[in-house]
């Protein structure tokens, strides 16, 4: 009977499929997946930071421009007092120079873009005292 037994038992598990192969295949399909899951939110990412970095650079052009821009306003003041404001062109982009005077205290504002539109104002505060120019501020301002 115990040799019946057995024999029955060994016939019975020939019959059965193997699980060990399915539940390999099964563990290679998750961790594929979640590798590809992993990848794909990793290149989102650096895309992203990808565009930060573009628009930060679009804008320290900006400010440079402006900056170069106020250099220039303030050297045509020394040349003369009176100079009201200009526009300047240049490769890179373009700024609208505005001075209004007020005695001896004038604010000069300048407004830069790029050529990919992306836009800086700076304004500064100067006065004459003896005939020499002295820069009380300097900032970049937001409207």
């Amino acid at each position: 009977m115990l040799t019946e037994n057995l024999l029955l038992e060994k016939k019975h598990k020939k019959n059965q499929p193997q699980q060990g192969g399915f539940a390999a295949l099964l563990t290679i399909v998750i961790v594929a997946a979640a590798t590809l899951i992993m990848a794909y939110n990793a290149s989102v990412l650096g895309l992203g930071e990808l565009d930060d970095s573009y628009t930060s650079q679009r804008g320290n052009d900006a400010l440079a421009i402006a900056t170069g821009c106020m250099e220039e306003a303030h050297r045509q003041v020394r040349i003369d007092a009176s100079y009201t404001g200009s526009t300047i062109t240049t490769n890179r982009g373009s700024c609208i120079i505005t001075r209004t005077i007020d005695g001896s205290v004038s604010t000069t504002t300048v407004l830069a873009n790029t050529t990919d539109n992306y836009y800086k104002k700076v304004q500064s505060v100067i006065r004459f005292t003896d005939g020499a120019l002295a820069v009380q501020s300097w900032q970049e301002v937001t409207d």
